[in-house]
């Protein structure tokens, strides 16, 4: 890849003077990250970092965790590596491997390295056959990612801890290329991007801008962290998806780049779509919450499909506020799917005054939890104190979504 002017100086990729956290890579394996790449119920993809002395890896796992000396005879699964160049010129290698044909309500174990370099043992847990399921939905961490984001991420998962899986709309750290705010991420996730599977999207911080602010490419070591169902537009590589969890289909988007490609794909996703729930995440909202932000591609391109297929859900960010409501049509009704922004970072915006906005809120840390069943979808929005800021339901009617304040 050839050399790019930035709209972002130089120095904002670069680590502080003085770090507070290690951020180079070593023999030890670090950035652990589960992802799901087929199935919730049957796999689960790890991936991890080491420095160049390490060119290969292997994840060790096993199913007897109750037996003190379990990891005598662990199973093993040999890692793909790729040699990857970062922006301050540090080789490292990045490993992947996946655990197939697991269990539904199994426990299990497992640890990555090779040779004398390994990291601790890390349990998770498989789906239940219910069709009941609970995810967390993050919204953008961004900045001061270690010292307060990781707050929130560590409140939501001691109020979820038998989570199935975690949601994060984009905007994960602020400067696109910046290994030190790549650090802070893994630091602040420590155990809990390990232990549960991961689905992302990319925001337009994810993205690397020429000297006019144009978006380039996305983060480059992005396909190599995060590892997602090659079911998408071959051009998007693990940045637009779409996932089957019991009886949901949710979709995932790349609201910075080719618009009308994935547009396309998006027809035929909801077209086929056999399951009783849609669900929507991208980072640009369909319509904004704070003043002055317009994002006419999602919301031309997009929201008519959201609407023919009567998708039910679109997760958000980019705002940094939050704020959720449905889009009145001509007459006023409030039909179509709940739209919803979030912010799970310090950084926060003024919020607007839309139509569409039934609930919002501005300068506040959240959480959401969301429960799923085939009768509804549970919404609940959480300060860090606990207490319950947002609350609605979401049921069918005559195959549309309607919705019901608690």
């Amino acid at each position: 890849m050839g050399t790019v002017g930035y709209a972002q100086p130089h120095e904002k990729q670069l680590p502080p003077d003085q770090p507070f956290i290690p951020y180079k890579a070593s023999e030890m394996p670090d950035r652990i990250l589960m992802s799901i790449t087929d199935s919730l119920a049957q796999t689960r993809t790890i991936t991890w970092r080491t420095s160049k002395v390490v060119q290969t890896g292997t994840l060790e796992w096993s199913d007897k965790i109750t037996q003190i000396d379990f990891y005598r005879d662990a199973n093993r699964v040999n890692a793909r590596s790729e040699r990857f160049v970062t922006y301050t010129g540090d080789t490292v290698y990045y490993h992947t491997a996946t655990l197939r044909m697991l269990k539904s309500g199994e426990n299990y174990v497992y640890r990555v390295g090779e040779g004398d370099m390994w990291s601790e043992w890390i349990d998770f847990s498989m789906p239940t056959d219910e069709d009941a399921f609970q995810f967390i939905y993050m919204g953008d961490a961004q900045n001061d990612i270690r010292p307060l984001w990781s707050r929130v991420f560590r409140k939501a998962y001691a109020a979820a801890p038998a989570a199935d899986f975690v949601i994060h709309v984009g905007d994960l750290i602020n400067h696109s290329q910046n290994e030190y705010e790549w650090a802070e991420w893994f630091r602040a996730g420590d155990f809990m991007l390990a232990a549960k599977p991961q689905l992302a999207v990319r925001g337009n911080h994810e993205y690397v801008k020429d000297e006019k602010g144009v978006k380039q490419y996305s983060t480059p070591s992005w396909p190599h962290q995060f590892r997602y169902p090659p079911n998408g537009p071959s051009s998007l590589s693990n940045g637009a998806y779409f996932i089957d969890i019991k009886n949901c289909r949710f979709v995932f988007m790349d609201s910075n780049d080719a618009l009308d490609l994935q547009g396309q794909w998006l027809e035929q996703v909801l077209k086929y779509n056999t399951k009783k729930w849609a669900i929507v995440v991208c980072h640009h909202p369909v319509v904004s919450a704070t003043e002055g932000r317009i994002n006419d591609g999602v919301m031309t391109r997009w929201k008519p499909l959201f609407d023919k297929y009567n998708v039910d859900l679109v997760l958000q960010g980019h705002d940094h506020v939050y704020a959720r409501g449905r889009i009145p049509d001509s007459e006023g009704n409030r039909i179509g799917p709940t739209y919803v922004i979030s912010v799970a970072g310090r950084k926060a915006y003024a919020v607007g005054n839309h139509p569409w906005m039934e609930v919002k809120m501005g300068n506040v840390q959240t959480y959401q939890l969301v429960e799923m069943s085939d009768e509804a979808i549970v919404f609940k929005t959480y300060a860090l104190d606990g207490h319950v800021l947002d609350v609605f339901r979401i049921v069918k009617r005559d195959d549309k979504p309607v919705v019901e304040d608690n």
